[in-house]
């Protein structure tokens, strides 16, 4: 617990202004984070340098008081903030900068993403959140899944380099070419080993990949999409979800990587299926235009509860699609009179994603293809047990199907997963702990399902091991992901291709294709 007079003192080390206490406005805006946590620290620290975060870390650590660290405020179980400690909210450290040849991106730390890509060029891609607002270091820290993912692999897979604040204060950089085996593993254990577990992300670099390249009816399309083998350039994602006009709807978003020719060659099995005409317009638009219109999509409303369930799929096929349709029925029936909803979807990976091994990163499921995501709002809470068990139900009926019955994302952690260590990060769980012994074994990052440290038997011979390596093994290189056309984007269908990255008229698009599930289409009300 943060005393009033460690607040006082701690405010006099810092740069004026820099300290925010409750019921200040400054403290109520940054422990408002999207997911209500009911957690109140004693002090919200907005760091402007490097400087700042040493001061804060070393003030922490030797008052003993509790330390969370807030990027973008997505934190789907609210770990960024804690009870009566203090938080590091990065906001003000938001700078990104490109280099000259347009290769790598450097990204401080308190950036969200309509950040980043507001200094990309229209014909560059970062492996980053489709959701403008949502924090870079939490996206990156814990894999960051992309719609580019199957062409470039996902957010971790393109880290370069990281820089960090340790737990004893030390301003740390890792690189993908270090030979140092405490470096190595610490580089390794921060691309996919979620953030605030080994010490306080300033910055990191990573690299930038240039422009050069009814029911019935969507079950069947289901079918049609589990029987063809697809490119690497084609993502598909999905959503299932109430529209309070149109019903249950189902829509696909199809993100191909390349030009309009090649796009209706690939994309063309699928639209064989009869569509719905009023959804199937063309629209041209930047990809920055489309992540805006993503994010403006979503469902309004500021609901007071909100849970998550994830799992990592080898494949969709009709059956499951069939049980998520009956999930998303009973959910309509449940928050009827709530006003809540619930939304199903799936981001498409494979491709670049499974070239990486499995004990490459701590991200361990290259082998899924599709990471699935639950998601459940409410407004009352006399209704938590009845979702409880709706959740708990659904996860039933999934997790046979996830790899190994298990598997689920750290980016949409939840609070309540028991076995969190087996499906995040399966057998490199283990190797975590002894990263986390090594860079931080007094435990003074922790939060719930932080990584733990290893039983105290075992601390020793950890260290031993660190140090009497007598073999390196470097990272591997960057797998050559070069892809030869510029992606094409509409809201509905819509291409637009230019062979060089030097035309003006480059751009990156996508095409979303909008597959009717209403339910007076199939007479069921």
């Amino acid at each position: 617990m943060a005393s009033a007079a460690h607040i006082h003192e701690l405010s006099e080390k810092l740069p004026y202004g820099e300290v925010f206490l409750p019921p200040s406005r400054d403290y109520q805006r940054a422990i408002s984070i999207d997911h209500f946590p009911s957690l109140v620290p004693s002090a919200v620290v907005l760091p402007r340098s490097t400087k700042d975060v040493v001061q804060i870390v070393d003030f922490a650590r030797e008052k003993k008081v509790d330390l969370t660290v807030k990027n973008g405020g997505h934190s789907f179980a609210g770990y960024c903030l804690n009870n009566g400690g203090i938080v590091i909210d990065l906001s003000a450290m938001n700078n990104a900068r490109i280099n000259k040849e347009g290769t790598e991106v450097t990204i401080q730390a308190g950036c969200t993403w309509k950040d980043v890509y507001a200094v990309l060029d229209p014909g560059d891609i970062v492996v980053g959140g489709l959701c403008p607002a949502v924090g870079v270091s939490g996206f990156t820290l814990a894999g960051g899944c992309s719609p580019f993912s199957r062409s470039y692999g996902l957010g971790i897979d393109n880290v370069l380099e990281m820089t960090i604040v340790t737990a004893a204060g030390k301003v740390v950089t890792v690189r993908r070419e270090d030979i140092s085996p405490q470096k190595k593993d610490l580089f390794w254990a921060l691309r996919g080993g979620g953030g605030g577990n080994f010490g306080i992300l300033l910055e990191f670099k990573s690299r930038c990949s240039p422009d050069e390249e009814a029911q019935k009816v969507f079950l069947d399309m289901v079918d049609t999409f589990n029987a063809h083998e697809w490119p690497d350039e084609l993502t598909v994602w999905a959503a299932w979800y109430y529209d309070t006009n149109k019903g249950l709807l189902g829509r696909m978003a199809v993100y191909y990587n390349g030009n309009m020719r090649q796009c209706l060659q690939v994309v063309a099995p699928l639209l064989k299926h009869k569509l719905d005409k009023s959804l199937s317009g063309l629209q041209e638009m930047t990809w920055r235009n489309w992540v805006e219109r993503q994010n403006n999509s979503n469902p309004s409303g500021n609901m007071q509860y909100r849970r998550y369930v994830s799992f990592i799929l080898k494949s969709i096929p009709r059956g499951l699609a069939k049980t998520i349709i009956k999930t998303m029925e009973e959910s309509k029936k449940l928050l009827a009179n709530d006003g809540g909803y619930a939304r199903f979807m799936w981001a498409h990976v494979g491709g670049a994603t499974a070239g990486v091994g499995s004990s490459d990163t701590p991200f361990p499921w290259r082998d899924g293809l599709y990471i699935t995501r639950l998601t459940v709002r409410w407004n009352s809470q006399s209704m938590e047990k009845k979702v409880n068990d709706f959740i708990n139900d659904y996860k039933k009926q999934l997790s046979p199907f996830a790899l190994k019955e298990k598997a689920a994302f750290l980016n949409f952690v939840d609070g309540r997963l028991d076995n969190w260590t087996e499906a995040y990060y399966d057998t490199n769980y283990p190797r975590l702990q002894t990263v986390k012994a090594r860079w931080d074994p007094d435990n003074f990052f922790k939060f719930p399902k932080s990584i733990q440290l290893p039983t105290s038997h075992h601390i020793a011979s950890i260290a031993r091991a660190f140090d009497s390596r007598a073999s390196l093994q470097l990272h591997q290189p960057l797998p050559n992901l070069t892809v030869p056309w510029n992606l094409t984007q509409s809201s509905n269908f819509g291409y637009r291709a230019s062979r060089s990255r030097k035309q003006p008229i480059s751009h990156y698009h996508a095409l979303s294709i909008p597959l009717m599930l209403v339910y007076r289409d199939f007479g069921t009300g």
